[in-house]
């Protein structure tokens, strides 16, 4: 029949196209001749469903019938593109091109569930002028399905997937068994039979092993319509996270969305894992991270109420020293009641400066920053000091104090930080002072635990009547912020900053500290101490600073201070002491003015270190580096508010001779200043 249809033609006899046609008669369901020049098509073989529809082998109008045949037999959605494929202009413009060409379209589905075909189409014509086609037809679902599965598949799946299976998201059926690995069972003893619904498959899940999504959100994807709705929303991967109570485990999934450009049906890979262990390491996280939020809340209640009880002692000495300073000036003409009244604003004052060295303090031993200092001290003289301070306002409530005077301190001269040891001390008798009872008393003994002749460990024990501690709040009296509630001792002021300070200083000189308590009974306080032993004298201080003041009589100072105040109150210090004073008000300036004056025309420098324009580092770096014959020698102190242990190490470091902190100590300042003129 081909070869009498190729004759009748005109096409010629050639082996080739006999042989072609003779192949797509067998692989394709339907077979068809076309010829363009002269509009006529002819079918060598008709489908079933061709022939159900009452077309015939012979020719017929090619314009008309591949009309009427996409009309009747392909998807509403795929008409338009494939009539204008069909168009025989198109197929001209395509054999001009190409020997052989195809095009895959979607269908009405038949009964057997057919749905995306293929159209083969080989140019026959002898010549180029002449456009005769050979058009073959065959379903081709099988083989798109073979290249998801070794293309799709191979891409997306992880490797260490449980199971996973693909569905028609548009029909919404899973039409094969699962792909398993390692004998995993997806269905954990429940039978199920394929092809079955998606959305029915998951509410199996469900009622019968307990299976949840983990979110509202997450329980969407386990419905078609909810895929939809995902794809439709731009989504290509969606992920799913379930869990068991019934069997105790827990799944991730991974639904791979696709859209087949010719069927139109959206497809989806569905890639499960077994994340039972990862969901209970996440839980246990969770936990973890519950208390410690927990933990970090608590802690923000402690800092909010520190910052209470804080504001509140900052105030009190303040409202304290303003009072004054209104009262003197009402009382101006009478010096004895204005003298008075300065002695009580300066012990607010101290008290106030106390309080900011101790909020300073905290906040560097927080992030592990505490420095120390070792150098000579007596440490009889500063277990002394602070009793002796203690007592004052001990006997202004009527308390009782008692000391060993360090009698049992067998080698007072040893190495340490008379700053952290007058903290230490300092911060427990004021305790056991402010938690005293009227008419109570405290006891402070001291005694050498071991020594030999070149190191000493000594303790110290401070013991009160006071109203004492509960035993839990023993438990965390050195946390930071911390003060005792719900009984008496809440009534008292204080911004619980003293025993954790006093805990990180023990901490840091590798000593040991101890409390025993009794509500209503009192507060017994172990402070047990090593040192290594100061072979040196101790030095003892100088005179004070009236002799100081009288050795720098007559010397020259230049004063740089960018504060009006500030500036205003040291060069009144210094001129009463005798001292000629220039003013600079930043860093830039004071070079200026060290630079413009003859050498030796200051004998000392004082420099701020915060400033604007030039800070007192590049200030004196830049003297420093100068040519001026005095550039190295004249000595530069630093008089700044950065009061660490590193500000005094970067004031060295920049060239300056010696460090003094604001508030500045008269007495200090003078004997720095006199050492510093007589070296």
């Amino acid at each position: 029949m081909a070869s009498e249809f190729i004759q009748k033609d005109s096409i010629g006899s050639s082996m080739d196209s006999i042989m072609m046609m003779a192949a797509l008669s067998a692989d394709y369901e339907a077979v068809h001749v076309i010829d363009l020049d002269r509009d006529t098509i002819r079918s060598l073989k008709l489908s079933d469903t061709l022939s159900d529809a009452g077309y015939k082998s012979s020719a017929t109008p090619y314009r008309a019938t591949a009309h009427d045949i996409v009309e009747r037999l392909v998807d509403p959605e795929s008409r338009d593109k494939m009539h204008a494929f069909l168009d025989p202009d198109n197929l001209k413009a395509m054999m001009a091109q190409e020997k052989r060409f195809s095009y895959r379209y979607a269908v009405v589905p038949d009964e057997k569930g057919r749905y995306v075909y293929e159209m083969v189409f080989v140019n026959i014509g002898s010549t180029p002028d002449e456009h005769l086609l050979v058009a073959g037809a065959k379903c081709i679902d099988d083989i798109l399905k073979l290249e998801r599965e070794q293309g799709q598949y191979n891409a997306a799946l992880l490797h260490d997937a449980k199971f996973f299976y693909e569905f028609d998201v548009t029909d919404g059926r899973i039409r094969d068994p699962f792909h398993i690995s390692d004998g995993y069972d997806p269905f954990f003893g429940l039978e199920m039979r394929f092809p079955i619904l998606y959305d029915r498959f998951n509410d199996i899940r469900t009622i019968e092993l307990g299976m949840r999504a983990n979110t509202e959100k997450e329980s969407l994807f386990w419905t078609c319509k909810g895929l939809r709705s995902a794809f439709e929303k731009g989504k290509r991967i969606v992920s799913i996270r379930y869990s068991s109570e019934k069997l105790k485990m827990s799944w991730r999934a991974s639904i791979i969305l696709t859209k087949d450009p010719v069927s139109r049906h959206l497809h989806a890979v569905y890639v499960c894992r077994d994340v039972t262990e990862e969901a209970m390491q996440e839980k246990q996280h969770q936990m973890e991270l519950e208390h410690a939020l927990r933990e970090a809340r608590r802690a923000n209640a402690a800092k909010s109420e520190f910052l209470t009880r804080v504001s509140h002692d900052i105030r009190t000495p303040l409202n304290g020293i303003l009072g004054v300073m209104a009262l003197n000036e009402k009382h101006a003409d009478d010096p004895a009641f204005v003298a008075e009244n300065n002695k009580r604003a300066r012990v607010a004052a101290n008290h106030l400066l106390s309080l900011i060295n101790d909020v300073l303090d905290l906040s560097k031993m927080e992030s592990g920053d505490v420095e120390m200092v070792y150098e000579p001290v007596n440490i009889s003289e500063i277990f002394m000091e602070c009793f002796m301070m203690s007592s004052i306002q001990a006997r202004e409530k009527g308390i009782r104090m008692i000391s060993d005077d360090g009698v049992n301190l067998v080698h007072p001269h040893v190495l340490g930080s008379p700053l952290r040891l007058r903290q230490i001390f300092t911060n427990i008798l004021n305790n056991c002072v402010k938690y005293n009872k009227p008419d109570g008393s405290i006891i402070c003994s001291s005694e050498a635990v071991s020594h030999d002749e070149d190191h000493v460990t000594y303790r110290f024990v401070i013991e009160d009547t006071g109203i004492g501690m509960g035993k839990e709040y023993l438990e965390r009296i050195f946390n930071p912020f911390s003060q005792e509630r719900d009984d008496a001792r809440s009534r008292f002021q204080g911004t619980g900053m003293g025993m954790a300070i006093v805990k990180t200083l023990v901490d840091r000189m590798d000593g040991t500290i101890e409390v025993d308590s009794a509500e209503g009974v009192g507060s017994r306080f172990t402070i047990t101490l090593p040192f290594d032993v100061c072979h040196d004298s101790v030095a003892s201080p100088d005179g004070g600073s009236g002799d100081a003041a009288r050795c720098l009589a007559g010397r020259s100072i230049l004063l740089v201070e960018d504060n009006d105040l500030n500036r205003e109150m040291a060069r009144c210090i210094l001129e009463d002491a005798g001292m000629a004073v220039t003013d600079a008000c930043d860093g830039v300036q004071a070079y200026e003015t060290y630079m413009s004056r003859p050498e030796g025309s200051f004998d000392a420098i004082l420099m701020d270190i915060m400033m604007p324009n030039l800070d007192g580092y590049g200030a004196t770096m830049l003297i420093r580096r100068s040519e001026k014959k005095d550039a190295l020698s004249i000595p530069i102190i630093a008089m700044t508010a950065n009061a660490f242990e590193s500000d005094k190490r970067d004031a060295l470091e920049a060239g300056m001779n010696a460090h003094v902190s604001k508030p500045i100590d008269i007495d200090l300042l003078f004997k720095i200043l006199s050492d510093l003129f007589r070296t």
